[in-house]
This record gives structure tokens, sequence and C-alpha cells, in this order.
């Protein structure tokens, strides 16, 4: 989810792969909008205890996926964050590499 020039969040599974690299040493490549979008390399960190980030997510995620939110998404999503079995990530992308 974009949220700002340079920034973007998302949410995963602590126990994945993903969560567990981007622990270890925070370098990513992302991608996006699309598979073939230019790859773009940023920084990204684990953000915990911002319920006012996770709305701001949430709230993203009923605008895009505004049927799938609302049935169980945004549901599923509270309660993964709450009970710590996922993570909201921040990546942060270099200045002049920011999604437009």
């Amino acid at each position: 989810m974009p949220a700002g020039e340079g920034v973007v969040y998302f949410t995963t599974r602590r126990d994945s792969l993903k969560a567990r690299r981007i622990r270890a040493n925070g370098r990513v490549t992302v991608r996006l909008g699309a598979k073939d979008a230019p790859a773009r390399e940023g920084r990204a960190e684990w953000v915990d205890e911002r319920p006012d980030l996770e709305d701001t997510v949430l709230a993203h995620y009923r605008r895009k996926y505004w049927l799938l939110a609302r049935l169980w998404m945004e549901r599923y999503i509270r309660k993964a964050l709450a009970s710590k079995t996922s993570v909201l990530i921040r990546v942060t992308l270099p200045a002049g590499l920011a999604a437009g």
C-alpha cells in the first residue's frame, strides 16, 4: 500500500521467509503495480504497535479490495496483527525511485 512519497506498507506472516529476511537485513527489491514493473531497491523494517498505521493500511485495502475486505480480509488482518502472527512492514525507497 503506497503511503506517501517513497514509502510502502504491507502485512505478512511473522514466520514467513519474507519477514525473516527483512528482519535479518532489511534489503528488499519491490515491483509496484505489476509483475513486470521496474524493480526498485529499498529498505524494509518491521513496524509493531502502530494501530494508526494499521488503520491506514486497512483503509487502503477497503478501497482496493472493497468486497473481500468487508467479507473477511479486514477481520483476518486485524486478528493476525493483534495476535502477533502477522507484522506490518514499512518499505522505504530512495529519493527519485518512489512510486508515483
